[in-house]
């Protein structure tokens, strides 16, 4: 019988002062666009698309890049090493690609279902580990669940995040961050890379 990795969900304890810097920080630096998706991102209601193209029938949000320079990539590094060290013990490397500031704004913003495998082998070889870390309240936003189903497993999971809030799991997990009815719901995304599973 195969052992499937779960995920870690749990409070950072960031909040308050904090999270105000990390919104000045990337009103003042980062460049906000409307997010991508990626060839062989799994979706349900349509075919997949090529990468980097926009389908907000996919993807409803606006995302930006957080330089690798930013004390963020250093707390969020740290957790990722400790819940691989305990769940599921993978080669990893590094930060496949940079670490993503999110935004969704007002109904019907959300991203459908999809894994994080997909994307293409770059320096530190294949996506293993993704992470969401939670930069709004939960009374700030109605839906925008975080949904996953894990390997191997039946049953969905339904999140709603608070701030301060990080899950990390395998990035072949199916998930999807369900539509918003109203508000706001702003996030911190990133993905760790390793050689090819053995």
């Amino acid at each position: 019988m195969k052992n499937y990795p779960d995920y870690a969900y749990f409070n950072t304890g960031l909040g308050g002062t904090i999270v105000e810097n990390i919104f000045k920080y990337v009103s003042e630096n980062v460049s906000m666009g409307p997010a991508t998706v990626m060839t062989g991102n799994i979706d349900i209601d349509s075919d997949s698309t090529q990468p980097g193209n926009l389908n907000p029938n996919i993807r409803n949000c606006i995302s930006g890049d957080i330089p690798r320079q930013h004390w963020i990539n250093g707390l969020l590094d740290y957790y990722v090493r400790e819940v691989n060290g305990e769940l599921f013990n993978y080669d990893l490397v590094g930060w496949h690609g940079e670490v993503q500031f999110l935004h969704y704004d007002g109904k019907g913003t959300g991203y459908k279902w999809h894994s994080d495998i997909s994307a293409p082998e770059n320096n530190v070889g294949f996506r293993k580990v993704s992470l969401v870390l939670c930069l709004s309240h939960k009374e700030d936003y109605e839906g925008g669940e975080l949904q996953l189903i894990l390997d191997g497993r039946k049953e969905m999971d339904t999140l709603k995040l608070d701030m301060g809030d990080c899950v990390i799991f395998p990035s072949t997990t199916l998930h999807r961050v369900r539509p918003l009815k109203s508000g706001e719901r702003t996030t911190i995304v990133g993905w760790y890379g390793g050689p090819d599973f053995r």
